[in-house]
């Protein structure tokens, strides 16, 4: 077994958590590939090295009072494994700068997560992490500086959580916590970022001398640092939102990568709000206006592969697995999909109630 409380040499056991990952994927009469063998013996020679690692554990050198303590924090992920690493940045009395390697924490990625989201999650892991060690120091005034190579995760601390859906949201609810004047966070690209060492399996370990001094750029005045990434509202993992048909600006639905993903676009009111009694079958299923528009974008969210067999020219018949085959869909002028089928026999009926647009449950229009 490897004790390493303090994570100083998680780029190489981070290694070893992926690979043994690997192998416990295997059933339990299958041999171990030869491959496999190779690379964990490759390991066992290369983990015996640590040894000749100096690593230098006074964290604030020197006989005088440092002028300025600074706790930095970066934060990093791939697909493979997440990481934090903390380091203990002083400055000297004379003007010299030391950095030094306090704590660093890794935890594998889960399978089948978005990398945005394990880059989240390597932030909260900073946050904890920071937290844990700035209590320990108990250096008062301790200013941390959190950095994150992730522009998504960046913009998505600086928003409301209540934006975003409950994975995320709660993520930036912890984070925004423990962001104030004496916490704050930077954009840092990640070839600068020594966090990225311990956050795969294949590592060059020409770096691991970055991985204990940190970033280059600590060594030098604050305003030759990286510059940090301007906010822009990022429409991932966004929370659905409710539509509703009568304010003066309202919300286009337009179809992601999945219907419950609702991209939002402003359409601006050149004219009064579309005005209809709900009691009026009628004036409701005529659809004009932007009230048309609405549900012509929700309908090409749910229905694309629907819209398109219809538009084609000659129509093309509907998929036999489609939702929609029952109700015998039709496109009326306004390219809006309707209710076909005998109800346009009916008498005494105007042709919009013969033939209403087609809802799905779904739909935030039709929950509003």
């Amino acid at each position: 077994s490897w004790y390493d409380p303090l994570g100083l040499a998680s780029p190489l056991i981070v290694q070893a958590k992926i690979a043994l990952r690997e192998v416990c994927r295997l059933s339990w009469d299958q041999s171990v590939p030869a491959e496999k063998l190779a690379w964990w013996r490759d390991w066992f020679e290369r983990i015996h090295k640590v040894s000749d690692w100096g690593v230098p554990r006074c964290l604030l050198p020197g006989s005088e009072e440092p002028t300025d303590v600074q706790l930095h924090v970066f934060c990093d992920a791939s697909t493979e494994a997440f990481a934090a690493a903390a380091y203990l940045r002083s400055v000297q009395a004379d003007g010299q700068v030391v950095t030094r390697l306090v704590m660093a924490r890794t935890r594998l990625a889960a399978v089948s997560t978005t990398i945005c989201r394990l880059e989240l999650q390597a932030a909260v892991l900073g946050v904890r992490l920071g937290t844990y060690v700035d209590e320990a120091l108990g250096i008062p005034g301790l200013k941390h500086v959190y950095w994150t190579d992730s522009a998504v995760v960046r913009c998505w601390i600086r928003a409301e959580s209540s934006d975003y859906q409950q994975f995320v949201a709660h993520r930036i609810a912890e984070i925004r916590e423990t962001t104030d004047k004496r916490r704050t966070w930077r954009f840092v690209p990640g070839t600068l970022n020594p966090a990225d060492l311990a956050t795969r399996q294949a590592v060059d370990e020409s770096r691991i001398p970055l991985w204990f001094s940190g970033a280059e750029f600590l060594s030098s005045p604050e305003d030759s640092w990286p510059a940090d990434l301007p906010y822009a509202r990022q429409l991932s993992e966004i929370k659905p939102c409710k539509v509703d048909v009568g304010a003066r600006v309202f919300h286009v639905c337009e179809r992601a990568c999945d219907p419950s993903l609702v991209q939002v676009r402003r359409v601006a009111d050149q004219g009064p709000p579309p005005a209809f009694d709900p009691a009026d079958l009628v004036s409701f299923t005529r659809m004009t206006g932007r009230l048309a528009e609405l549900v012509r974008a929700a309908q090409r969210a749910w229905w694309p592969d629907e819209v398109s067999a219809l538009e084609a020219d000659p129509p093309r018949e509907l998929k036999r697995g489609s939702h929609l085959l029952p109700f015998s869909p039709l496109l009326d002028a306004q390219a809006l999909l309707r209710l076909g089928g005998r109800a346009g026999n009916a008498p005494d009926l105007d042709n919009f109630a013969k033939h209403p647009v087609l809802l799905h449950k779904g739909m935030a229009l039709a929950r509003a």
